[in-house]
């Protein structure tokens, strides 16, 4: 069984937020060789343990590294600190990222990732994905997934990334492009991680249905309306919450604070102002003590606005 290491105890956050893009178990079933596996990934990540935790103690070269992106998208970001992990890995020898094939006057596609990976011999093509589903039912019985982002589903995006950019250097033009840069013929995979929420009405840590092609290890959270709040899970009245800015979204949530974020009560006066303001949906961490003074997650959900996921009604 995968076990989600402690990530919690690096105490840098572009750190731990690389930490968990190498660790944290993937959304998806490891059903065959398309996809990378918990098991590689917990492997991985023992394999760079050493480097994570010089890393957190001078994390200069991480920083700069990120700040050379400029760009607040969360999947930039995502990428980036893979880039950062597989440049640094003796492991692997980075061949491209990025790469896009052309056809006759249009882009065909791109190439997450191509790397040699030396250990097995083999090269590979990753198609990398940060996402995150809330658990939506759809009918008498069935259930959509449905990102914070409505026009986002868990199917769309499962279909883009297995039938078509998986598929990329079945192309001729892909083809060439690889043939003319001396990489090999790759071995697809997707590298997919996120997380899924599921409603704060039920059980969402131990969920009935999951997606039937999903990780039994995949990462959970809760999610609500806006306009059901009594359904927070509040387990402890001496908790924080905190509201996590889009690029905190990876790693559980952590703060050195004596007192972050907001108390039960000042949570719930500030999401009746946000709603009133704006119809985005806002991602919360519940904070708890530690006897070391460090407050760490103990769990995370969204809440969304009433109307979601539909259009907001025009007034």
């Amino acid at each position: 069984m995968f076990l989600m290491p402690p990530l919690i105890n690096f105490r840098h956050q572009a750190v731990r937020d690389l930490a968990w893009v190498i660790a944290s178990p993937s959304v998806l079933r490891a059903a065959g060789p398309d996809r990378v596996s918990d098991s590689w990934c917990r492997i991985a990540y023992l394999d760079r343990l050493p480097w994570l935790r010089y890393q957190d103690n001078h994390p200069g070269e991480l920083e700069a590294w990120l700040a050379g992106e400029q760009s607040q998208l969360l999947g930039h970001y995502f990428e980036a600190l893979i880039v950062f992990w597989l440049q640094q890995w003796p492991q692997v020898e980075l061949l491209a990222s990025r790469l896009t094939v052309e056809g006759e006057h249009k882009v065909l596609g791109e190439f997450d990732f191509l790397f040699h990976d030396r250990y097995r011999n083999a090269t590979f093509h990753w198609e990398c994905t940060i996402k995150f589903f809330l658990r939506k039912v759809e009918g008498h019985d069935g259930y959509a997934w449905v990102g914070p982002n409505p026009r986002d589903t868990l199917a769309n995006k499962y279909h883009k990334v297995f039938d078509r950019q998986l598929k990329l250097a079945a192309l001729p033009e892909a083809k060439r492009e690889l043939h003319e840069r001396g990489i090999a013929v790759p071995t697809a995979q997707a590298f997919f991680k996120g997380y899924l929420f599921y409603p704060a009405s039920g059980d969402w840590q131990h969920p009935e249905p999951i997606p039937p092609d999903s990780s039994p290890q995949h990462l959970r959270g809760w999610w609500c309306y806006a306009d059901a709040l009594q359904q927070l899970p509040f387990v402890d009245d001496n908790s924080r919450w905190s509201s996590l800015k889009r690029l905190h979204w990876l790693s559980p949530a952590s703060s050195q604070e004596s007192a972050p974020g907001y108390t039960r009560a000042g949570l719930l006066h500030w999401l009746t102002d946000h709603f009133a303001a704006s119809d985005k949906p806002v991602l919360l961490a519940e904070l708890r003590p530690g006897s070391d003074g460090i407050w760490r997650e103990a769990n995370r959900g969204f809440v969304v606005p009433a109307h979601w996921p539909h259009p907001a009604p025009r007034g």
